[in-house]
């Protein structure tokens, strides 16, 4: 990859330069959400935007349901657009998804880290309610794979479950930032600022304190979803 095509790397400070992929699923399930995700994901952006780290955080919107994720690249929060997010999709590719965003941010990272941006650190935040229902045994397997490689690299994923079994998927994949919501608008709003200020707050420090949650809600601001797990 190309580091110019997608960033100016000259505006980053080498020492704190963090890639966060958002993974967001768009089967029809999700269809009730349509609304309150792009307006949460607004929120995410405008406090990003606002704070002293937007220089130093790259984003990128990932769209997955049947097929293969759509990624539009990493770039500076001034250059992100609104989501085209229609949940609509038949069915629910979680697994593969999850596999192939993580390659694409740890290779992303990993440029970075060549460029001579050392202190370069990658953040996968997936959003889903759901099951996969078109991988198998083979597909679980790679993303708990990826999961546990990046968490070992450096790295971190978090994960908003949309509901119970969405929670439940999240702790069999071995995530260990997992937060549950009823996503009505108020708390998704709640939620997706506390994941800002978790992002914030992850560029600037060394990582997230042992023991805590990326969506702890003593550390980071609001955020009422039903259940952290720790």
């Amino acid at each position: 990859m190309n580091l110019s095509q997608n960033v100016r790397a000259e505006e980053l400070r080498k020492e704190r330069v963090l890639c966060v992929g958002f993974l967001i699923d768009n089967s029809g399930s999700m269809n009730s959400y349509q609304e309150v995700v792009p307006r949460a994901w607004e929120t995410y952006i405008d406090l990003i935007r606002n704070s002293s780290e937007k220089n130093d955080i790259l984003v990128n919107p990932i769209i997955f349901g049947s097929g293969n994720p759509e990624s539009r690249g990493y770039r500076f929060i001034e250059d992100q657009v609104s989501i085209r997010y229609s949940a609509n999709d038949d069915h629910t590719n979680l697994y593969n998804s999850i596999a192939i965003s993580l390659q694409e941010l740890n290779e992303t990272v990993a440029t970075y880290k060549a460029e001579g941006f050392n202190r370069t650190r990658g953040l996968l935040i997936i959003l889903s309610d759901g099951i996969d229902n078109v991988g198998g045994g083979e597909a679980r397997r790679h993303a708990i794979n990826a999961i546990d490689a990046t968490e070992k690299s450096g790295g971190m994923v978090a994960y908003i479950a949309f509901g119970e079994d969405a929670y439940g998927e999240a702790e069999r994949l071995g995530v260990k930032h997992v937060k549950e919501t009823n996503a009505t608008v108020e708390d998704l709003q709640d939620l997706f600022i506390t994941a800002s200020q978790s992002t914030i707050q992850y560029s600037k420090s060394n990582g997230i304190q042992t023991g805590k949650n990326f969506f702890d809600n003593t550390m980071h601001g609001n955020g009422n979803g039903r259940r952290v797990n720790r």
